[in-house]
C-alpha cells in the first residue's frame, strides 16, 4: 500500500471565529497533516487567543 504525505492548507478572510475550528477539524482527520498551512489575507481581527492555543505566542 502506498502512504501519502498530507498537506492542509486554510485560507482565510476576516474569518477569525473560524480558524480554531478548522485547524482541529485538519488535527482530528484520520491522516496525519504533514504541514498545515493558515494563509491569511487582509487580517484585521485579534489572532492573539488562536495563537496562544496553538503554542506560536506564549
Amino acid at each position: 500500500m502506498e502512504i501519502f504525505k498530507v498537506s492542509v492548507i486554510i485560507p482565510v478572510y476576516n474569518a477569525a471565529s473560524f480558524v480554531t475550528q478548522a485547524v482541529e477539524s485538519a488535527l482530528a482527520q484520520p491522516e496525519t497533516a504533514e504541514v498545515i498551512l493558515i494563509e491569511i489575507f487582509l487580517f484585521n481581527e485579534n489572532v492573539n487567543p488562536f495563537c496562544v492555543k496553538f503554542g506560536f505566542l506564549k
